[in-house]
């Protein structure tokens, strides 16, 4: 009996996958409103009015997460000495000029002119005066180093 029931399984299954399927119909749910066709693209915006008046000066300001050391008002002259520049010698190199100079961070390092270290720049090397000029980007202007 149970042979018979399986048997029956099988051939109702084998018959329907070659039986052709059944065309489905789809039901269309109507949007309200115009067709798509007659609908009309958005319309431009104006264009932004260009007001050149203004106080500007907000856009232009110090970052206010840097602290500055020292008291309120009081102003400090800032020195290569208190950015911890200091020149040790000035050597002609395979025919250019070098000066060794130390900083906070790195000690007897080896500069030519236009050299960029930390946030400095050494801009020129005098060797009959012994001086160098760096320039420092953050207090943007120039320090004279003397041996």
């Amino acid at each position: 009996m149970v042979l018979i029931v399986m048997l029956v399984v099988l051939i109702q299954r084998v018959f329907e996958l070659f039986k052709e399927p059944e065309a489905r119909v789809e039901k269309r749910i109507e949007r309200p409103g115009p067709p798509p066709e007659e609908l009309q693209p958005p319309a431009v915006p104006p264009a932004p009015r260009i007001d050149t008046k203004g106080a500007y000066s907000q856009l232009d300001r110090r970052n206010p997460f840097t602290m500055t050391g020292g008291a309120a008002g009081a102003a400090t002259e800032v020195t290569a000495e208190s950015l911890g520049l200091k020149l040790r010698r000035i050597q002609p190199t395979n025919g250019v000029l070098r000066a060794q100079i130390d900083t906070e961070s790195a000690k007897r390092q080896w500069y030519s002119e236009g050299d960029t270290f930390e946030a400095y720049v050494l801009q020129s090397i005098d060797p009959e005066a012994k001086t160098v000029v760096v320039y420092a980007t953050e207090y943007e202007r120039a320090f004279t180093l003397t041996q």
